[in-house]
């Protein structure tokens, strides 16, 4: 068991133990006083057991110091208050109406367990609530640029794609034809000097010298003719392929820079990322610093509602005036110790949340403000940002 909860209900148990003492020492003939007796054994019996339990179920709200301290020091200004009334040399019956005045308190001190309970679990749910459809709404977003951006980019790539095999397909087909018309004039200059040397065979010349020559002659021509050929087929080979590599090179570099542009679109969702997380710190931030506005607010008017209550019951002798001057006290000094403590946490939060503001606002600004530096210059920034923004010590002013 938690030792605030163990606290409380030894509290609890002392009030019960009082409360039985008393009315171990009434006389039950007392019929003047019979209703209130009545009053005291359901509340020893049923209502304290009761409240003890439904202390346990709740007594996750007793993690906050200030919440624990309100409902145990309520509990235990009561336990001290019945001790001095048993203590006190007077009367039983006197005894016993001031024993239901307490236990009226006692009823006051779950009223108040039930509103912090109430309130602490309708801030939890509607905190929960607005997180969740933040964190789906931001997940939905970046999915859905993440899936744009990649139908763009598979688009783009089949495109060129496309391109590059029509235009490869296109080149390939007219190398295809120069070689054959090569091929095909070869092979008819061929043909034609195997005509000319059956030609030169065939015929009668009285002198060798002159076959000779004419020989000689063809053989030459004919490499002369098979070498221009050859070198206007090299050409040919050549240009095609200065021309392949140059479409290969646009290619290339039309991915280069379509690939630059997804490493820009890339970077700018990281930076998206990094600015929600200040966005999410400052709407935190504001939150916990509205919650403890509100608090601040309704401890202020509790106060003065007291403090009111208080004068009239005094102006109209419900009280003497040391009782007035001293509720008074306790008044000032309990009300103004929360007063001041949830003031100075809104101040905090308030801190904390105009401080991520100004980080995210600062981040929204500064892709604009690089790109007209250079790409060092840049750099050097980033690593100012990153020693600015991480690694700062938590600011203990608040606590």
């Amino acid at each position: 068991m938690d030792l605030k909860l163990k606290k409380i209900h030894k509290v609890i148990d002392s009030i019960i133990a009082q409360i039985n003492y008393l009315l171990d020492k009434c006389s039950e003939s007392n019929d003047q006083k019979i209703n209130e007796i009545n009053t005291l054994k359901n509340y020893s019996l049923s209502f304290l057991p009761a409240f003890k339990n439904e202390i346990g179920v709740k007594q996750k709200i007793l993690n906050d110091e200030v919440i624990f301290k309100i409902i145990y020091e309520g509990l235990n200004s009561i336990d001290v208050n019945i001790q001095e009334i048993r203590l006190h040399d007077c009367e039983i019956n006197e005894k016993i109406r001031d024993f239901v005045i307490q236990v009226k308190n006692t009823y006051n001190v779950r009223r108040d367990l039930r509103l912090i309970y109430t309130l602490d679990e309708n801030f939890n749910n509607k905190f929960n609530e607005l997180k969740n459809n933040f964190l789906l709404d931001s997940k939905k977003e970046i999915v859905l640029e993440l899936g744009q951006l990649k139908e763009n980019f598979d688009k783009t790539l089949q495109q060129s794609k496309q391109k590059y095999e029509s235009e490869l397909k296109e080149l390939r087909l007219k190398l295809k034809t120069i070689t054959e018309n090569n091929d095909t004039t070869l092979k008819n200059l061929f043909d034609f000097y195997e005509d000319q040397l059956k030609a030169v065979k065939n015929s009668e010349y009285e002198d060798k010298r002159s076959r000779d020559k004419i020989f000689s002659d063809f053989i030459g021509k004919y490499r002369e003719e098979k070498d221009f050929v050859i070198d206007e087929t090299l050409k040919e080979k050549e240009k095609i392929i200065s021309e392949i590599k140059v479409e290969k090179d646009g290619i290339v570099q039309s991915f280069e820079e379509y690939f630059h542009k997804i490493q820009t679109d890339w970077k700018r969702i990281q930076q998206i990322k990094t600015e929600n997380v200040y966005l999410n710190a400052y709407h935190k931030n504001t939150a916990r610093s509205k919650y403890s506005e509100n608090k601040f607010i309704a401890v202020t008017a509790l106060s003065l509602f007291l403090s009111v209550l208080t004068i009239i019951a005094f102006i109209f002798k419900a009280i003497d005036f040391s009782q007035f001057i001293s509720i008074k006290i306790m008044i000032v000094v309990f009300f103004g110790i929360l007063i001041a403590y949830y003031l100075k946490i809104s101040t905090h939060y308030r801190r904390l949340a105009d401080q991520a503001e100004q980080t995210h606002l600062e981040l929204l600004a500064f892709p604009q403000y690089a790109a007209e530096l250079g790409e060092e210059k840049s750099r050097e920034i980033k690593e100012q940002l990153a020693l600015k923004y991480f690694g700062k010590e938590i600011d203990v002013s608040g606590y």
